[in-house]
């Protein structure tokens, strides 16, 4: 039961940071560190858990807005790409999170989700 409701308030904590992403993201830009600490995790938990819906958003834009073949092969690369983006920079806040003065590396394009 206990291992249930550590799951089910995990979920409750990911799913919860698309709601609160522009106080996350002003949070992990401060230069208090008990501030920015936990908010930089959030960021990186939440960029790794949501990346996978960048393949599919890309893939969606790139069959309405290209080709028909050719325009869903490159909205699936292009998801493909961004979504290892978002990996690696969700691993590195959360590998920097407790690295005092340090905010870790800014967006690098509006994620698609949002």
């Amino acid at each position: 039961m206990k291992k249930i409701m550590v799951l089910a308030l995990i979920a409750m904590v990911i799913c919860s940071i698309p709601a609160f992403a522009n106080k996350i993201q002003d949070d992990a830009k401060s230069t208090d560190y008990v501030v920015k600490a936990p908010a930089m995790a959030l960021r990186g938990l939440g960029n790794i858990v949501i990346a996978p819906a960048e393949i599919f958003t890309h893939g969606y834009q790139g069959t309405m807005e290209g080709r028909p073949i050719v325009g869903t092969l490159q909205g699936l690369g292009d998801g493909i790409i961004w979504c290892l983006d978002s990996v690696a920079r969700g691993a590195w806040d959360v590998v920097t999170a407790l690295a005092p003065k340090y905010n870790g590396a800014p967006p690098t394009h509006e994620c698609s989700w949002k």
